[in-house]
């Protein structure tokens, strides 16, 4: 359904590069417990006063706020 909003649909692939573009990046990769190390890195860097952009797989608990709809990006 159209409601002439004009709004652009990109690929998650294309949203995650528009984020790492000219930054340094570190990736997690591989077959199970992703979203885990992710959530604990994000936190650790987080807690050391660094500002990390965050894109999770799944929610993450110590990012979970009232009134935030979204825990699984930072």
């Amino acid at each position: 359904m159209n409601v002439g909003l004009s709004l652009k649909i990109s690929h998650r692939s294309e949203l995650l590069a528009h984020f790492v573009a000219e930054r340094r990046t570190l990736a997690i990769t591989g077959t199970s417990g992703k979203s885990t190390t992710v959530g604990m890195i994000g936190w650790i860097l987080h807690r050391a006063g660094k500002s990390p952009t965050i894109v999770n797989g799944a929610d993450m608990n110590n990012f979970m706020a009232q009134g935030s709809p979204v825990a699984s990006a930072w």
